[in-house]
């Protein structure tokens, strides 16, 4: 499926809607938690996120990456 959707304002946010039947083809329902990935190729990856840690709570947000190790 392939859907042509505006970004909209939210307040101070951003945001675009996922049509109802792409959302239920990824296997996605409405409140649950996504994570969100881009690589810097232009593309973005949305797959369904669980973590029991956030299961029954708010979203996390943006989690930033780990910093790489340091050398000896």
């Amino acid at each position: 499926m392939r859907a042509i959707q505006k970004i909209v304002r939210n307040g101070n946010s951003a945001q675009i809607t996922i049509p109802r039947p792409l959302l239920f083809e990824m296997g996605l329902r409405p409140g649950d938690l996504i994570e969100l990935t881009h690589d810097g190729s232009g593309c973005a990856t949305i797959r369904p996120w669980i973590n029991r840690e956030y299961a029954n709570t708010h979203s996390p947000g943006v989690i930033n990456e780990p910093p790489p190790p340091m050398k000896p």
